[in-house]
């Protein structure tokens, strides 16, 4: 399991617990690829690229992986593929078993006591198995526990740098998932909220430099305990619970911020909490309508006029209301869009035409580019549908002249609407009404306009379009394809570098061996660079490993 070595010790004791619950599902593997879905408090997607049968990179969508790092998701997929795809049991062995059947009550009682006095946190587990019930000297014990983690990483200035944010963060993380929830086992769910939010509160203020995500680790630990929580709570350990996010989801937790939300609209779904919900959201819409700060005003007040309409609907409150509110918003992209699709669904393709049409005008005002796009496209496809073939054609020639200049399936579907005698003509209108920034190469290889490629690569200051349509190219123009190679790598060569770029000449040196007298162009180069550069060891050195195989 080479693999093993890409995460971190808590990531891999983490990831095999997922794998041991089960939580590894809809496995799919090819040649160069592994897929599965993770269940947990949110569903995750995990993918693996494989090379050669080895792990080349993993991406996960949670947040803790959004930034690179290697996750518990990730981890727990590569257990199960390691085992075949076989899920685990995850059983004591047999021997284990039997040697504590033929043990003694007095031995067995002798050896938990010796164990339990050298471990403060396993006596306190123990405890909460045998006297579950639990007052506030519990939460003080615990308190202290923590306290006690963060000291251990804390330096004399109160911080948590980079060395020491590993060990914190697996240490709390341990934790977590072993004090906390042995005292969820041992039926004290009101503590268990309690200690769970001291650690939250504790970690939102800490100073710690957590580049390796340890924060964002933690938070999600934190909510995957407070979902089991919500789940087996009585009425009134969930209106405590409900009160305290509602009164924490104000920007003060900081990496909880948008947790603390979730959990709030995910959960709760009685009618009086949705109602207590919708106030709570007004006021958030309230503020952000206040707010100086004109991304949150935008952004911000976007995701909770969202939040309401689905309270709404969830409240099944009147459609005429829903309408209101949501008419009344369409300044927010997301809200605009909710409003599209039930128009679209009501099969009201006019309302849905002017909607996206002042949906665009406020895009382009806004220099939401993206927006833009999508409505526009959408707007398309509206016009085709309905049969409006010159407002079709002209939304297509939008796309192509604005923000979609250069896709290359528009360009075939405008290339479709138009005669092939016709089509030359329209093109270089089309070509000429185009940004002058756009890349037109993609096009010129569509039509098989060679010239016009052949031109545009070799005006490049690199190789990269040379490589992308050398296919193409190279049968009608070697000659000139080979001048590029040698005007780029005398180009670099004029720069010193690291080895890496000088393994990058090489490469360019192993592409002009494919081309006619390629070979004796890139020999003529190394024997003039090391009579001119007899000092560059690295240079030297890395050449020697041109070999005048094409690469």
């Amino acid at each position: 399991m080479d693999w093993v070595d890409l995460f971190q010790p808590q990531i891999i004791e983490r990831g095999l617990g997922y794998y041991q619950q089960g939580a590894v599902t809809d496995f799919q593997q090819t040649a160069t690829e592994i897929s599965a879905t993770v269940l947990g408090t949110k569903t995750y997607q995990v993918t693996v690229q494989l090379d050669d049968d080895e792990v080349e990179t993993a991406d996960c969508t949670c947040p803790y992986a959004a930034d690179g790092k290697p996750c518990k998701h990730e981890a727990a997929v590569l257990f199960y593929w390691d085992k075949g795809g076989q899920t685990a049991t995850d059983k004591p062995s047999a021997k284990l078993s039997e040697l504590v059947a033929s043990a003694t009550d007095k031995q067995v009682r002798d050896f938990l006591t010796q164990v339990l006095t050298a471990d403060g946190r396993l006596a306190q587990q123990f405890k909460m198995q045998i006297t579950p019930a639990a007052g506030n000297n519990d939460l003080n014990l615990y308190r202290q526990q923590i306290s006690a983690i963060f000291q251990a990483h804390t330096d004399r200035h109160h911080f948590i740098d980079y060395y020491a944010a590993d060990g914190f963060g697996q240490d709390l993380d341990n934790f977590l998932v072993t004090d906390v929830q042995a005292i969820i086992t041992g039926g004290q769910l009101s503590l268990a909220f309690k200690v769970v939010n001291v650690v939250a509160l504790k970690v939102s203020q800490v100073d710690i430099d957590d580049s390796d995500g340890e924060v964002t680790m933690l938070a999600q630990t934190c909510e995957e305990i407070w979902t089991q929580l919500i789940q087996q709570a009585d009425a009134k350990l969930r209106r405590q619970m409900f009160n305290w996010f509602k009164k924490h989801a104000d920007g003060s937790l900081d990496a909880f911020d948008e947790i603390l939300v979730d959990l709030l609209m995910a959960n709760f779904s009685e009618e009086k909490y949705l109602r207590e919900k919708l106030d709570w959201v007004d006021q958030q819409i309230q503020q952000s309508q206040d707010a100086k700060d004109a991304w949150i005003s935008v952004y911000g007040g976007g995701d909770w006029a969202m939040a309401r309409l689905q309270l709404m609907d969830e409240l099944h409150l009147d459609s005429a209301e829903i309408e209101a509110f949501a008419q009344a918003n369409l300044k927010f992209t997301d809200v605009r869009k909710f409003l599209i699709a039930r128009r679209l669904q009501q099969k009201d393709y006019t309302q849905a035409i002017q909607l996206l049409r002042a949906g665009k005008q406020q895009g382009q005002k806004q220099h939401f580019w993206g927006v833009v796009s999508e409505f526009s496209q959408q707007l398309k496809d509206i016009y085709r549908k309905t049969g409006q073939p010159e407002a079709y054609r002209q939304e297509l020639w939008n796309l192509l002249t604005g923000p979609e200049a250069a896709n290359v399936a528009l360009y075939r579907e405008l290339k479709g609407l138009v005669g092939q005698s016709q089509w030359p003509a329209e093109r270089e209108r089309l070509f000429e009404a185009m940004p002058q920034e756009v890349d037109l190469k993609p096009l010129y290889a569509e039509d098989e306009l060679y010239p016009q490629l052949l031109k545009a690569v070799l005006a490049e200051p690199d190789l990269y379009g040379v490589e992308s349509y050398e296919d193409m190219l190279k049968p009608l123009y070697p000659g000139q394809l080979l001048r590029k190679y040698v005007k780029t790598a005398k180009e670099m060569a004029q720069q010193t570098g690291t080895r890496q770029h000088y393994r990058q000449i090489v490469a360019v040196l192993n592409g002009m061996v494919a081309y006619r007298g390629g070979l004796s162009a890139a020999t003529d180069l190394i024997e003039k660079w090391r009579q001119a550069y007899p000092r560059r060891t690295a240079m030297l050195d890395e050449l020697r490993r041109f070999d005048g195989s094409p690469s």
